[in-house]
Order: C-alpha cells, then sequence, then structure tokens
C-alpha cells in the first residue's frame, strides 16, 4: 500500500484524488492523512428532519415534565437536550451552506453534548421509577397487613 491509497479498519479504500459526485449529492474533503471524506447531502437532509422533530418533541416533553415540581429534575435537562440538539442541527445546516469540515466537528460536538444531557435525564427518570415501584410496594404491603383491622372496624355493617 503506497501513500496515495489508504487503507481503513473497514476495508474500504480510499484513494488520495479529490473528486466530487455532484450527481448524487456526495461531498467529498480530503483530510490531512489523504484520506477522502464522503458526506452525503440527502442523508444530511433527513438528519436534519428528523434531529429537529426530536428536538421538539424534547423540548415540549422537558417543558410539560417542569410543570412538576419534582419532575423538574428529568425535565431541565431534557430541554436543555433538545436546544443542544437544536444547535447540532443549526452546524450541520452552516456545514452544508459553507462547506467547511470544522463546522461538521462543531455539530458531532454539540450531538455530543446531546446524548450527555438526554442521559442524565434518562438515568434520573430510571431513578424516581426505582423510587415509585419501592414506595409502591411498601404501600401495598402495609395495605395487605393492615386491609383485616381496616374492614373488622368498619362502621357499617352490611350484612342485616
Amino acid at each position: 500500500m503506497n501513500a496515495n491509497n489508504m487503507e481503513n479498519p473497514s476495508g474500504n479504500t480510499f484513494s488520495g484524488e479529490n473528486y466530487q459526485a455532484a450527481a448524487n449529492g456526495v461531498k467529498t474533503y480530503e483530510s490531512g492523512a489523504n484520506e477522502v471524506i464522503e458526506v452525503n447531502i440527502p442523508f444530511l437532509n433527513n438528519l436534519i428532519g428528523w434531529a429537529t422533530f426530536k428536538a421538539v418533541i424534547e423540548i415540549i416533553v422537558g417543558a410539560l415534565s417542569c410543570l412538576g415540581i419534582i419532575s423538574a429534575a428529568y425535565g431541565i435537562p431534557q430541554i436543555i437536550a433538545g436546544v443542544k440538539l437544536f444547535k447540532a442541527v443549526d452546524e450541520i445546516k452552516s456545514y452544508m451552506a459553507a462547506g467547511e469540515y470544522k463546522k461538521l466537528g462543531d455539530a458531532l460536538y454539540s450531538f455530543n453534548n446531546y446524548f450527555k444531557y438526554s442521559g442524565i435525564s434518562i438515568i434520573v427518570k430510571i431513578i424516581f421509577i426505582i423510587i415509585g415501584i419501592i414506595f409502591y410496594a411498601v404501600l401495598i404491603a402495609w395495605l395487605i397487613r393492615n386491609t383485616g383491622d381496616f374492614f373488622n372496624n368498619f362502621p357499617f355493617d352490611f350484612y342485616y
């Protein structure tokens, strides 16, 4: 393998020549290591659409979660995650408009922040679910244990 042809771990060979495949919407860039990096524009448009949809849903669900005092603990990180996802979408749009490779890196950084805050929100939700399950299990056990006393001392006599 010479310096102009490099092979990545997946076995694909990238040519050191810069080429443009505009017919199928693929932008091509050369990195410093003579690898050709292909970015599929229709794929990015699809990604922008779904990421925008997900960001809107994250913000709406986070805002509704903030209506409760306790549930705001996971609503706030969910809103922040939605905002970070919107930022990633904006970075991808600016990458597509300007063609600057740095904008794609900024978008990946914003995606990383989105996943971090989304993960925090999910972890807090899981903790609340576990606490809720324990609370209801204790409540049900207490009710089962004390049900006999409740019905024996019930003030109404249903049997005449």
